[in-house]
């Protein structure tokens, strides 16, 4: 599966769109356009849709998108795996800069624990202000 299309499911499903033509008039483009780009077909998925559909699906970080749709644009074998590399090696940065975020917030009480359930713990928001220099 496509960059392109793997984001076009992940909109549909965040935005509780039913097809490919509702994602469509959503975006204010044709259905066949939107078809062309999941199927890496034609001309690929411009840049600033890629960063309007992770806008629709609340993706902050549209960086791994951008690379990936290129990716599914580029014919030439070897620059498609120098991008897919790319993005192979920052999604386990962006998985460890979340993790240490959490810990983070933790060691400074913006997180608590509760426990719910035979040494389980949910993660719960305290409700105190902290400041920021």
């Amino acid at each position: 599966m496509t960059y392109a299309a793997q984001l076009i499911d992940a909109v549909k499903e965040a935005s509780g769109l039913s097809s490919d033509r509702e994602l469509a008039d959503a975006l204010g483009v044709k259905p066949p356009t939107l078809n062309q780009w999941k199927h890496n077909k034609g001309s690929p998925m411009p840049p600033e849709r890629v960063m309007q559909l992770c806008e629709m699906a609340s993706i902050a970080d549209a960086g791994p998108w951008l690379v990936g749709v290129q990716a599914d644009a580029v014919r030439i074998t070897a620059v498609r795996r120098a991008l897919e590399s790319v993005l192979d090696r920052a999604r386990p940065s962006v998985a460890k800069v979340a993790t240490l975020g959490v810990v983070l917030l933790a060691s400074y009480g913006l997180i608590g624990r509760e426990k719910i359930d035979n040494n389980q713990y949910v993660a719960t928001p305290i409700t105190q202000q902290m400041y920021i220099m």
